[in-house]
């Protein structure tokens, strides 16, 4: 009879392991969210002229050239990672969600626990060196806002490298979530940047005021026990 029981618990925390893992590792589906007002939609005409208007967008067309939309709901960082990798490398060495999980970075964090959690900011940089790329931590908590708009700004001037920002989408007004994705461009007179949101499945890219995106960055990572931030990231 015991022999029964424990069978029959093996048997369930199987099949509820199973769907589990099959949930997270299913393609997502289309949803296309409603945005919040304080967001603007890339695609509409308000958000193209500040496209249209901006000086710092160096970074806009190479990343959109190489752009693709996560595969699983937990791969932001991996989708952000080749993304950057196929934008910096060029031909060298073409990657995608599953070739990024290679030997180097079979160490610092498996496919299947990034499956499961996603990726913090300090294991992004690590993948991203795994595959040929140089990356640096910044911790939101470490700088100001007025040391974040600039540092960003820095970044898009020119497309020898790149930046993605780890935020806290609640903060922003949507579905509340720690999510990373890059930076694309900044429009100075209305102090907003432009996130390539690699979730293109539910959110198109938007235009968000720097202090919002601070203010989303600044939150705590419950996994890192850290704030967010950003991650420079060259070739």
């Amino acid at each position: 009879m015991i022999k029964k029981v424990l069978l029959f618990i093996v048997l369930s925390l199987s099949l509820l392991i199973g769907s589990a893992w099959s949930y997270q590792t299913a393609t997502p589906e289309v949803t296309n969210l409603p945005l919040p007002k304080n967001l603007v939609d890339m695609r509409t005409p308000q958000g193209a002229n500040l496209l249209s208007n901006s000086r710092f967008k160096a970074d806009h067309k190479p990343l959109m050239a190489a752009f693709e939309t996560q595969s699983q709901k937990t791969f932001c960082g991996v989708a952000t990672t080749s993304i950057f990798s196929n934008t910096l490398m060029n031909s060298e060495r073409a990657v995608n969600q599953n070739s990024v999980f290679g030997d180097g970075f079979s160490s610092v964090m498996t496919r299947i626990k990034t499956s499961v959690i996603g990726l913090t900011l300090e294991e992004l940089s690590q993948l991203m060196v795994a595959n040929g790329l140089q990356a640096q931590v910044i911790y939101a908590s470490d700088i100001d806002l007025e040391t974040f708009r600039e540092t960003v700004k820095e970044n898009l001037t020119n497309s020898n490298d790149l930046i993605a920002v780890n935020y806290q989408r609640s903060v922003l007004g949507q579905t509340p979530s720690g999510h990373i994705s890059p930076l694309a461009a900044y429009n100075e007179s209305e102090d907003a940047f432009l996130i390539l949101d690699v979730a293109s499945y539910k959110y198109p890219p938007v235009w968000v005021s720097a202090i919002e995106l601070y203010e989303a960055s600044i939150t705590i990572d419950g996994v890192s026990g850290k704030s967010r931030g950003l991650i420079l990231v060259s070739k």
